[in-house]
């Protein structure tokens, strides 16, 4: 997708600019909410976005919203910059990738862990140790509950997943069983 390209490409500008100045964290931080409060707001997706409002009210728009968050000046100046050039379409991905690079050079990845019911603490550090020595990278976890999955846990880090979940094993015996029936 377009957007993406074009996202990935501003994403590692604004990357270089904020590792020149040692902003990264706090570059990466400004973008996470205002990537939240775009995505909560269809309303203000539409003004930043729609070429068809003038660029100085979409700035002015930005604007506001940047001074309640406390955007700082390389985020300003990217946004802006999507927007003269009716890019706005490619923040998330901006977003997205910024992050990614910003972990990276953290040494940490991002990673999901689905349970059939809240897991302890104990069980929480568990699973991230477990994550940490598999990847050699700090693993930073967010946490939710699937009771399809009946028990076990499913746990994605980056583009890998880890399924230990009864449901995934209750369908491997499924499928063994069918396989030795038909042969």
């Amino acid at each position: 997708m377009i957007e993406d390209r074009v996202g990935r490409r501003y994403a590692r500008a604004l990357f270089e600019l904020a590792l020149e100045d040692g902003s990264v964290e706090r570059v990466a931080g400004e973008l996470d909410a205002l990537a939240a409060t775009m995505k909560g707001s269809e309303e203000l997706r539409e003004v930043l976005s729609f070429p068809t409002n003038t660029a100085e009210l979409r700035k002015n728009v930005f604007g506001a919203v940047a001074d309640r968050l406390g955007t700082g000046p390389l985020v300003r100046n990217l946004v802006q910059l999507l927007i003269d050039r009716n890019r706005m379409t490619a923040f998330a991905a901006s977003a997205t990738c910024f992050r990614e690079l910003a972990d990276e050079h953290q040494g940490q990845l991002r990673g999901e862990v689905v349970s059939a019911r809240p897991l302890s603490d104990d069980q929480l550090a568990a699973v991230r140790t477990k994550l940490e020595q598999m990847t050699g990278k700090r693993v930073l976890l967010e946490t939710r509950e699937d009771p399809s999955l009946i028990g076990g846990l499913v746990a994605r880090v980056g583009n890998t997943l880890f399924d230990s979940s009864i449901r995934t094993q209750l369908e491997g015996i499924k499928r063994a069983m069918s396989d030795s029936s038909h042969g």
